[in-house]
């Protein structure tokens, strides 16, 4: 049987007691934990960087700790992002930032608001200033010492998109609360009177495919991604991942227990499309009845969900890059979700073909993927690869992949 604890970033965590209790289990010890090394064993990092869980390698661990120290860390996370967009065919987009206070002074001389941190692993917008342009004022008077500054971005809205196992399983719009006057625009946060609302919400798809994508970017489980949007420039801003949010709201709290349960189950999260009351139902009905049937009608739907979330839109940037005979891989969410799909019973032919060329040809790992053709749509690029085994010759893969899928291999 499987045991779950989960391992709060600080004793009185109230949101790590909240999904503990909801999900009848216990919380971790901080120090002097007795937990033992056990395969069957599961912890649910809610927002720890700091524990040393060397000594449970057969454990199963949600959110490794180093992955959190990242993300916990806003200096660590624009460095490791920044690394990452080398690699990958569609880079996460990040402020510009800098370490430099001569750089600063730069952007702020160019007519640039700058946002300078002063805490690297602040919250709720500890130790943050705003310093906006003014031409009576010099840059060597306006900006001040501190350790990390973002160029800052104009936006019309912020969301924060929850994201777990490669799923957005919940998404939020930043809002003034009603019959308050906010004090800043720029700034969006409780003290300024801005709340989340989840009502009438139509986000860009690229917000959900870079909040995806920046998850996996700094190898986490999951993660609430907080994005900023610019209706004029039509893009989609990454500015943070935190790991421990706060689950205030019936609606945040149930969408993370059931992402949780499906996920200690070897199941996908549900998408955040999916409605609160048909989560609730079908959760109510998996906890109550172990289903004996391979039908995989709702596992269609959910690995649909899930891909519908990647879909990144149009970039031109992706046909330059994948030309033909482009050497290519997969993101490893991808193959996350396809395998997920496979192991539980899934029967989409689409799905399985993939699954059939990869696994069922006698191919070993690592096989060689290529362009071989790109496929120009309205929306978005795609392209058709082909497999090359080696000694086997050429496979054409029956399939169609988008470039947000793809990552290409350095040569």
């Amino acid at each position: 049987m499987n045991h779950t604890v989960v391992l709060p970033y600080k004793i009185g965590s109230c949101s790590a007691k909240l999904l503990a209790n909801t999900l009848s289990c216990k919380r971790m010890k901080l120090s002097d934990s007795t937990l033992r090394d056990n395969e069957n064993t599961t912890i649910i990092n809610w927002g720890n960087s700091t524990s040393d869980l060397r000594h449970l390698p057969s454990v199963n661990v949600i959110n490794k700790t180093n992955a959190v120290s990242v993300a916990s860390n806003k200096l660590k996370f624009f460095k490791e992002i920044s690394k990452s967009n080398q690699d990958t065919l569609l880079p996460v987009s990040i402020p510009d930032w800098t370490t430099s206070k001569t750089e600063a002074k730069r952007w702020y001389a160019e007519g640039n608001d700058v946002v300078v941190r002063h805490v690297l692993q602040g919250h709720s917008g500890e130790g943050l200033e705003l310093v906006t342009f003014s031409e009576d004022v010099s840059p060597s008077v306006a900006i001040p010492t501190a350790l990390l500054y973002t160029k800052y971005m104009r936006k019309r809205d912020e969301y924060r998109v929850h994201v777990a196992k490669g799923v957005a399983i919940h998404v939020q719009r930043k809002a003034h609360q009603y019959g308050s006057v906010p004090s800043n625009y720029q700034i969006r946060n409780h003290d300024n009177g801005f709340i989340y609302t989840i009502n009438d919400l139509t986000p860009d798809k690229s917000i959900i495919s870079e909040a995806i994508n920046a998850v996996s970017a700094i190898n986490l489980d999951f993660g609430a991604v907080d994005v900023i949007w610019n209706e004029r420039k039509k893009k989609a801003t990454v500015l943070e991942v935190n790991t421990a949010c706060g689950l205030e709201g019936d609606s945040t709290s149930t969408r993370y227990v059931s992402a949780f349960k499906r996920m200690l189950k070897g199941k996908l999260p549900y998408s955040w499309k999916k409605h609160l009351y048909e989560i609730e139902e079908e959760d109510q009905q998996e906890d109550t009845v172990e289903l004996e049937s391979n039908d995989s009608s709702s596992l269609v739907q959910d690995l649909q969900y899930c891909l519908d979330d990647l879909e990144p839109l149009h970039n031109v940037q992706h046909h330059e890059d994948l030309e033909y005979l482009t050497e290519v891989r997969f993101q490893d969410n991808v193959n996350t979700l396809i395998e997920d799909y496979i192991n539980q019973g899934g029967t989409d032919n689409v799905i399985h073909s993939y699954h059939y060329w990869l696994n069922n040809q006698g191919i070993v790992p690592p096989y060689k993927l290529y362009v071989r053709d790109c496929v120009s749509e309205a929306r978005h690029n795609s392209y058709t690869l082909y497999l090359k085994p080696g000694h086997m010759g050429v496979t054409q893969l029956p399939l169609v992949f988008q470039a947000h899928s793809l990552i290409k291999v350095n040569q």
